[in-house]
């Protein structure tokens, strides 16, 4: 310890760095006297060392859940009360930086698809409801916390993770065409029908084909296709 000119103020210089939000107790004796040999009568304090640490996401967390065609949830849970912020960007862009998705932005402040920011409490997740979204798209989702400091200790980077919406649009018959010539054909004939759909389809089971074919409708039976195609 040190003391000033004046002999008023005592300077403790410790041996080793407080530990953020640490309980210091610091007591003086009736060892220290003035210059006419009067001791001072002793004293204590307790202080506690300011919160310099940033939050910590809870294992396995942040994560999204119910994801659907045009939306999805972020759930978010950290060791402290604090607030958190997020952006939505599109795939594969360049990464913001934590200011920039406190800010709401992606990176040198390029405009973000979503964005915005919830409260947080001390390790109770938080689930924060994103809509509007497109179907089959892939999205980054930016997310970063503070602390609930006068001077907010922010995470130094977001962490990312990557989102697929699902896909919600049902298949449609594009056309329906025919190699086989126009003609007469008896029983155990072939006549080959293509059925192309707007996008690839899962066949299951046998799929059936009613046939205009006069009086008495004929049911074809499903052979063979390709992506896309009956």
């Amino acid at each position: 310890a040190t003391i000033d000119t004046d002999k008023k103020v005592i300077t403790i210089d410790p041996t080793a760095d407080f530990a953020s939000e640490q309980v210091v107790y610091v007591a003086i004796g009736s060892t220290v006297e003035d210059g006419a040999g009067n001791a001072i009568s002793a004293a204590n304090a307790t202080f506690t060392i300011a919160d310099v640490i940033a939050p910590v996401f809870a294992s396995e967390y942040p994560k999204v859940a119910n994801v659907s065609g045009t939306s999805f949830d972020i759930l978010v849970k950290i060791n402290e009360a604090g607030k958190g912020y997020y952006v939505i960007l599109a795939n594969d862009v360049t990464a913001p930086t934590a200011a920039e998705v406190k800010a709401g932005t992606g990176n040198s402040a390029a405009t973000a698809i979503k964005s915005g920011n919830f409260a947080l409490t001390k390790d109770t997740e938080k689930s924060e409801g994103i809509t509007g979204l497109t179907s089959e798209t892939a999205y980054d989702v930016y997310i970063v916390t503070e602390d609930g400091e006068t001077t907010p200790n922010i995470q130094s980077s977001p962490t990312k993770i990557d989102v697929n919406t699902a896909d919600i649009t049902l298949p449609t018959v594009s056309s329906v065409s025919s190699t086989t010539n126009d003609g007469t054909y008896k029983i155990g004939d072939v006549i080959a029908i293509t059925i192309t759909f707007s996008e690839a389809v899962t066949v299951t089971g046998t799929p059936q084909l009613t046939l205009e074919t006069g009086s008495t409708d004929a049911v074809v039976d499903y052979s063979s296709g390709s992506v896309g195609t009956l």
